[in-house]
């Protein structure tokens, strides 16, 4: 689906703190969503966690920094990190380029897939989120 200029795929889940989730199995690939990074330009930097950290739902598990913007990943569920994409370390770019696909940052290992309830999948839902999320920044902009 497309909201605006964003790309917003109809397969993932999505937190109202701008992650992505993809359910692979029992396992989350998580990422920041196009509307994001396109806010934040080109990113310079990624800090993400080794595989084996917890985290419980909603704590910052890393970040994602462009010239001009740092922002905090939230963790949208309570999970263990089974893998990072490392190549993000020092290639950050297809977060920005790819965010959807090359940019992912972490697979996790959820302590319970009911958790995934809590995210949003309802596309009229997602498409008035994102929308009024646009509106703030634009009016922010003024």
């Amino acid at each position: 689906m497309k909201v605006g200029d964003y790309d917003m795929p109809d397969d993932l889940l999505y937190s109202k703190e701008y992650a992505w989730v993809r359910q692979e199995g029992d396992l989350l690939r998580i990422g920041v969503i196009d509307f994001a990074v396109k806010l934040a330009g080109k990113i310079e930097y990624v800090d993400i966690p080794q595989k084996g950290k917890r985290f419980e739902k909603d704590e910052i598990f890393g970040t994602v920094e462009s010239g001009k913007w740092v922002g905090e990943m939230f963790m949208p569920v309570s999970a263990e990190v089974v893998e990072m994409n490392a190549s993000l370390l020092d290639a950050p770019s297809p977060v920005h380029d790819d965010p959807y696909g090359e940019g992912w940052l972490i697979l996790v290992r959820p302590d319970s897939l009911d958790d995934l309830g809590c995210l949003m999948s309802d596309h009229d839902e997602i498409r008035h989120w994102l929308e009024a999320e646009i509106r703030a920044v634009e009016k922010d902009k003024k």
